[in-house]
């Protein structure tokens, strides 16, 4: 990468949801991109022959268009960047990369009554910079969030995705699986797809998940996905292609 395509970000605010889950928000903004899409955030350190280098990974971008950078990361133990990110706070900064790329976007989803965004962990991310914009509630009628997790305090954003279904009349259903701890009545406690198999998932979201009215968007741990992508195509749904339109768009965090 051309060093010119990075841009010195600084922290203006950051959010610690728990231990090592954070969201962080950089006196950046992008170039015009489509939600969903995702950047290089990097560090300086060491290259493989102990030499100085800039580290990055790729994090999908939670901020809407035209706002302030806004990454939402989970610290991984022993990893090489993450945890210098997760670190930071106001005033320090990390690398940006300037071109935001992907085409886990809404442009790739056909037209339907409603949409479905599943995700595990931080794969909430991209569906943020989504419902963030105007798009999703001026195509689909009714949308689903479905977010995995594995303790009731990893739960991020969920009072914001409630007040952007109160904006929209309700319109918005959230549906929160919790698999290590019981959640109390108004979570699901186990895995996204035992919600799936049990019929709970609709139940609690309120719309039923058929291939005839449903558009789906899943992100996250790829097992979740494997998983999940099996259990919807033996009910019919099938992935969208360039070629032949379908029900399922997915993007695997790894």
């Amino acid at each position: 990468m051309k060093e010119e395509d990075w841009i010195r970000g600084t922290v203006t605010d950051r959010i610690e949801w728990t231990e090592g889950l954070v969201t962080l928000r950089f006196d950046v903004v992008p170039p015009p991109f489509r939600p969903g899409q995702f950047t290089s955030v990097g560090v300086e350190g060491q290259d493989k022959e102990g030499r100085p280098a800039r580290i990055h990974r790729l994090y999908s971008i939670a901020s809407a268009p035209g706002e302030p950078l806004e990454f939402f990361l989970v610290r991984v133990d022993g990893g090489k960047v993450s945890p210098h990110l997760e670190a930071l706070g106001i005033g320090e900064a990390a690398w940006i990369h300037r071109k935001p790329k992907g085409k886990f976007t809404l442009d790739r989803v056909p037209e339907s009554p409603h949409l479905w965004l599943f995700a595990s962990g931080t794969g909430v991310a991209p569906y943020l910079s989504m419902l963030r914009t105007e798009e999703p509630w001026e195509r689909f009628e009714r949308i689903v969030t479905v977010q995995g997790v594995r303790f009731p305090a990893d739960v991020a954003y969920e009072e914001e995705l409630r007040r952007l279904s109160a904006r929209h009349d309700g319109r918005l259903s959230l549906v929160t699986c919790v698999t290590r701890m019981d959640p109390g009545p108004k979570r699901y406690h186990g895995r996204i797809t035992a919600a799936l198999q049990t019929g709970k998932l609709s139940e609690m979201a309120g719309v039923s998940l058929t291939p005839e009215t449903s558009q789906i968007m899943i992100c996250g741990n790829p097992r979740m996905i494997e998983e999940l992508l099996e259990l919807l195509h033996e009910r019919g749904f099938r992935d969208n292609t360039r070629k032949e339109a379908g029900h399922l768009t997915y993007e695997r965090y790894w």
